[in-house]
């Protein structure tokens, strides 16, 4: 069993198909279960600002994960903590998982802090107000501190291996900028 089949995009084919001065998460939407290269730190660090008027990577410790995943919710107290408890049970531990809870108004808070109060990799950002879900998903990227970054829906889950098998073919191939598991 080959797992995760990849697709391979190297660095001129992904600027050829989104454009020279994209980044990651303005052109790739989250649906497509990307594990990419975090790209172009700067931009992203300006979007943050303007999207919330403050620098909350400012105050974050410099003990930095090698892979981050991004966790956006907004009332999914069914089903987050499954999707956790995924991220959670990796056979590759060098990780932290970041949510960004949209201003969720069910228990989706109470769970995602009682995880962050268990697991220091787990880290919880609660939005004012809703900024919308694709603005949610992207504060998950600024917010990431990682080499390399996933996406996570709050209603899906990861198997045990698959950060461990995504970093292995991203560290021998360096040209690699995305890999994903088969879509069937």
């Amino acid at each position: 069993m080959a797992w995760p089949v990849l697709r391979w995009l190297d660095p001129a084919s992904y600027r050829a198909a989104f454009g020279k001065d994209s980044f990651v998460p303005t052109k790739v939407r989250p649906s497509c279960e990307v594990f990419a290269r975090q790209i172009n730190r700067s931009r992203a660090e300006k979007y943050e600002e303007r999207l919330t008027g403050r620098n909350e990577r400012a105050d974050m410790s410099r003990d930095v994960p090698r892979v981050s995943v991004g966790l956006a919710v907004f009332n999914g107290e069914d089903y987050v903590a499954e999707a956790i408890d995924s991220v959670l049970g990796q056979t590759y531990e060098d990780f932290e998982l970041v949510i960004s809870d949209n201003a969720s108004t069910d228990q989706t808070e109470e769970i995602c802090r009682a995880y962050a109060a268990m697991d220091p990799r787990v880290r919880y950002f609660r939005n004012d107000h809703n900024i919308g879900g694709a603005n949610n998903e992207n504060r998950t990227f600024l917010l990431s501190r990682g080499e390399y970054f996933r996406w996570l829906g709050h209603d899906d889950r990861f198997a045990a291996p698959l950060l461990a098998e995504s970093v292995a073919v991203l560290d021998a191939e360096p040209s690699v900028v995305l890999c994903h598991t088969q879509v069937i």
